[in-house]
């Protein structure tokens, strides 16, 4: 069982609705987290993600992503930007003190 205060990290690849499946398949592979994939409305552009608990399982992770897009890209389907991210992601109550209630 992963340890609550184990870091998450997003791992994310900015590229192209064409590639979105391919690049979520390889993705979804590579790293054993199922991933998610979002494509703005506005703008268009779609975001493949997936999400790696530790810090060691960022080791490499941006290697490996590149080898993805490079995979997709030999396919001959357009990724757009390729651009990869790495982001810890933080907890939204992280700085949320448990309140205290006298009455319990």
């Amino acid at each position: 069982m992963r340890s609550l205060r184990a870091t998450l990290w997003r791992l994310s690849i900015a590229t192209t609705r064409e590639a979105e499946d391919a690049l979520s398949e390889w993705m979804g592979n590579l790293f054993g987290a199922a991933p998610s994939s979002y494509t703005d409305a506005e703008t268009g552009k779609t975001t493949v993600s997936v999400y790696l608990h530790g810090t060691a399982a960022t080791f490499r992770a941006r290697t490996r992503a590149a080898a993805a897009i490079g995979k997709v890209k030999a396919s001959g389907l357009e990724v757009g930007a390729g651009k990869i991210s790495l982001v810890k992601v933080v907890p939204d109550n992280i700085r949320q003190r448990p309140s205290v209630c006298g009455n319990w």
